[in-house]
């Protein structure tokens, strides 16, 4: 007998706080293995863009 499995769909609507997030999983990091771990978004210019696509 074959049980049948349901597809279950995520979406997802909204922003993410991206910067908040690495902000706190650096500090758990940090204070599990006593070191001073620091977390930044960067985001690349236009001619670092074009450069990758070339």
């Amino acid at each position: 007998m074959e049980t049948k499995k349901e597809k279950v769909e995520t979406k997802i609507y909204g922003t993410f706080p991206m910067q908040r997030f690495l902000d706190t999983l650096s500090m758990i990091v940090s204070n599990k293995y006593g070191a001073d771990i620091t977390a930044k978004i960067v985001m690349p210019d236009a001619k670092q863009q074009n450069e990758k696509a070339v």
